[in-house]
């Protein structure tokens, strides 16, 4: 099914993008609570598929910005990523230029909490928030909307230093709260 892999692939972009915002910040001295405050970043994106049965050509336009507040006390050497973003993808149809559909995405990405389990060792939880996902026709009417908070609980290595990154381990699980019908949907059935 096209829907879950394709939301995967976004959730999995933007914790892409929000570990190479913070990497990239890796510069700023590890000395301030806040270790980068609103920082904004955009990428680009797009191609052709064929999963419908038919090809289709995509656009992907995504902006937004980024906090990392450094962690203290028990929690030092962990960084807390704060992330707004704004993703736009547009569906057309490559023989006529008519709009398919565009999908829409308005979150916040927020490390809410680290437990250090030994040394190096966190187990994270990262909550979603927002308008994950919503899909409109070629007229700009809404087909369907995800809207809540989806957490994510993973255990991290952050390698011990004073700089954001390291290494996922392992997934913990994940909680979803609130409507999301883009999980169970065929988006070649909205085409």
């Amino acid at each position: 099914m096209i829907t879950r892999s394709r939301l995967m692939r976004r959730l999995t972009v933007g914790a892409v993008a929000c570990t190479v915002a913070a990497t990239a910040l890796a510069a700023k001295p590890a000395s301030a609570t806040m270790f980068e405050i609103n920082t904004p970043w955009s990428f680009g994106d797009g191609g052709q598929f064929e999963d419908c049965g038919r090809p289709i050509d995509w656009q992907l336009d995504v902006s937004g910005t980024i906090s990392i507040r450094t962690g203290k006390g028990k929690d030092a050497s962990a960084f807390f990523a704060r992330e707004q973003s704004e993703w736009f993808e547009t569906w057309t149809d490559p023989a006529t230029g008519d709009v398919l559909l565009t999908i829409e995405t308005r979150q916040q990405i927020h490390d809410v909490q680290a437990t250090r389990l030994e040394g190096s060792i966190f187990e994270f939880t990262t909550a979603l928030t927002g308008q994950p996902f919503t899909v409109r026709d070629g007229n700009g009417n809404v087909l369907l909307r995800d809207r809540g908070r989806i957490a994510f609980a993973y255990v991290f290595d952050t390698g011990g230093d004073d700089m954001p990154g390291g290494t996922w381990l392992y997934d913990l699980g994940t909680h979803v709260s609130g409507p999301h019908p883009g999980f169970d949907i065929d988006l070649c059935e909205l085409v």
